[in-house]
This record gives C-alpha cells, sequence and structure tokens, in this order.
C-alpha cells in the first residue's frame, strides 16, 4: 500500500498540499510495515483507507494526517495492553423468552430496557430483570425518578438485585448528578436519550459507564443518526474516556453494520432487526442445492 499525491499547484498551497500528502503516506506506510511484519498486530483500519483514497477535490490535510496518527497510537496502545477489543451486541426488550433465544446462539453480550418495553410486556419488572440477568452479563434497568436523590435511591436498589444489572440514567442534570454519584460508589450506569456529542461529553465526564446515542430517533426527525455516531466516536478517538458508546434505537440490520464500521462499542438491536441478522438469500439458495446433491449421492 503506497500513499500518492497529486501534482502541486501553483503558489505556497500547492506545496503545502504537497507536503501534507507525503506525510500522509508515510503514515501509511509506517502502519503497513507495522502490519506486514508477520505478526499481524492488526489490521489497518478503515478510515485509514478513506484518507488515502480520497479524491482529488478532497485532499489529504494535517488535520486527516492528525487523525490517522491518533488512531493508530490507540490502536498500539490497545496492543500493548493486552486488549482485544469487540463488538458487543445487546437485545433491546423486556420479554425474556427471546433473550433466552438469542442467548442460545452464543452472540449475545447483553440487554436493554426501558420503562416502554416493560409496560408493553406486562410482567414485574424486578422479576423480569432478574430472569434476564441468568441469560447475560449486562442488564441495563432504568431508574423512573427524576431528580438525583431519588435516582440514586433507585439505583442503589436496582444495583443489589444482581451483579449484572447496570443502571439507566437519563441524560439530564439531574442524571448527571447520579451519575457522579454511582460513579464514586462503583455502581455501573448507562445514560439514555443521548442526542448530540455535548450530551456525549458531559455524561462520559461525570462517570457513565455507557452512553446511548438513539439514532433512530433522529432520523425520524430529518437528522443523521448515525452521523452522530461518527461525530462521537471522533470524539472518543481523541479523548481517554472510560466509558462505551452504544448504538440504539437501530432500525435495521445496516444500522449494525454502520455502527461496526465507525467502531461504536456496543449495538443494541430489537427482537425483530436481531432475527435478520443471520438470515441472507444466497445461504438458503446454496444449503438447498447442497443438500439436493448430497441426496444424489444415496450415502
Amino acid at each position: 500500500m503506497k500513499g500518492t499525491s497529486s501534482a502541486p499547484t501553483e503558489g505556497t498551497d500547492g506545496a503545502e498540499e504537497s507536503g501534507e500528502a507525503t506525510e500522509t503516506a508515510e503514515t501509511i506506510e509506517a502502519i503497513e510495515a507495522l502490519d506486514a511484519d508477520g505478526e499481524k498486530l492488526f489490521p489497518v483500519s478503515s478510515r485509514c483507507i478513506v484518507v488515502q483514497e480520497a479524491p482529488t477535490s478532497a485532499p489529504m490535510n494535517k488535520m486527516n494526517v492528525l487523525r490517522m496518527e491518533q488512531e493508530f497510537a490507540l490502536l498500539v496502545s490497545a496492543k500493548q495492553k493486552g486488549e482485544n477489543p469487540r463488538m458487543k451486541l445487546f437485545l433491546d426488550t423486556a420479554n425474556v423468552r427471546h433473550v433466552a433465544e438469542i442467548a442460545a446462539w452464543g452472540v449475545l453480550d447483553g440487554v436493554t430496557t426501558n420503562p416502554s418495553l416493560v409496560a408493553k410486556e406486562g410482567k414485574a419488572f424486578k422479576a423480569t430483570v432478574l430472569e434476564m440477568c441468568k441469560h447475560v452479563p449486562c442488564v441495563s434497568a432504568q431508574v423512573t425518578e427524576t431528580d438525583a436523590n431519588g435516582m440514586i435511591k433507585q439505583g442503589e436498589e436496582y444495583s443489589s438485585w444482581n451483579k449484572h444489572v447496570v443502571v439507566k440514567v437519563p441524560m439530564t442534570t439531574e442524571g448527571l448528578k447520579a451519575l457522579k454519584r454511582f460513579r464514586s460508589k462503583g455502581i455501573k450506569t448507562n445514560t439514555t436519550l443521548v442526542f448530540s456529542v455535548s450530551q456525549a461529553i458531559l455524561a462520559a465526564k461525570a462517570g457513565a459507564n455507557i452512553i446511548s446515542p438513539f439514532i433512530g430517533r433522529l432520523d425520524d426527525a430529518s437528522e443523521d443518526g448515525m452521523g452522530l455516531i461518527a461525530d462521537i466516536m471522533e470524539v472518543w478517538h481523541r479523548y481517554d474516556f472510560d466509558c462505551e458508546v452504544l448504538v440504539a434505537s437501530t432500525r435495521h440490520p445496516r444500522h449494525i453494520v454502520e455502527a461496526a464500521l465507525l467502531g461504536a462499542h456496543i449495538c443494541t438491536v430489537p427482537y425483530e432487526v436481531f432475527a435478520k441478522l443471520p438470515m441472507h438469500p444466497l445461504t438458503d439458495v446454496g444449503l438447498k442445492k447442497f443438500l439436493e446433491d448430497w441426496k444424489k449421492t444415496n450415502q
């Protein structure tokens, strides 16, 4: 993989462009050298590839180089620490039967619930949460009080139910106060109803273990839901926030793919969408053909 640069234009701008492209090429070659040394430390990231292949109408600049170098440094740091980051998949539901079904696939990492989902199922909240904790190591249970003291009281109760319970807190100023208290007491939290980068930053700084940006609801309001995830992940690449980004309000399988491409840590998925993830018509056609041909062998 070699970096390329377009011919410099007249004047100092062209010289600067050429120099930046050379610097970008050197960065890409450095990444390639580490990746090709036989150990395969990690793959070249999709962002690096995008920068390398940027069209001449959007030339590489110092900001692109900086972003590449920052991401490269994060990958090196994670590898040196022995970390092996992987995307987590959660089920967005209060239906215990659905949790048990998806958990049996061996791919489920957690569950998110909310008052609306609980009301839909009509089951006892505590019993539902405890039953789901038998299947996954992370279950988000949302507080319903609106003041900090009420949230703290509820959250402390929820966390006492099971070690797998994560207290779900709304993104409000009262919620921020509660997050700070929960972090000081070692209670894990998930900040819900995040719709902007500024909210994400405040929640992370207040002590949230997880933040949940709602992309589907932004799309419904004619905004760019996945664009918000891209912006949040860009900020997270720059700072060492001890907080995972959970992509919520997903509406179709492509949302999960895009979340993975952007490097989101977690994606929570409705049951109906989760059921579509393993499906592909060509898989069905191929399997049918294999079985038909096998019958012809009379074995």
